[in-house]
């Protein structure tokens, strides 16, 4: 029982690793640009300083309008490509901020 669990433990991030070399490299700035959008719209709040509310607004913009427009060009692009559109659209959802932004 032991051996299979240490297997298993050992296994995991290979699998893991395996499955993030197939991801393209637009996906993976897509996933980054929506990680760092949702991150910064959550910083937000209304107790903070001018100064961060000004910067958290820069990266707001910065990182979610770059994730808005992949996420319309990557729709195009790999609409056939059922593994790559889950992929996509998985993102949005754990990453809502990027599909709010206008």
């Amino acid at each position: 029982m032991k051996k299979s669990i240490m297997f298993l433990t050992l296994c995991v991030p290979v699998i893991v690793l395996g499955q993030t070399n197939k991801i393209p490299p637009d996906i993976k700035s897509f996933i980054s640009n929506s990680e760092n959008c949702q991150h910064f719209a959550g910083e937000w709040d209304v107790s903070l300083s001018s100064q961060q509310k000004s910067d958290i607004n820069s990266n707001i913009d910065k990182y979610c309008s770059k994730a808005h427009s992949q996420h319309a060009n990557l729709n195009k692009k790999y609409k056939k490509n059922k593994e790559m559109m889950a992929i996509i659209k998985k993102t949005i959802k754990e990453n809502d901020a990027v599909s709010s932004y206008e």
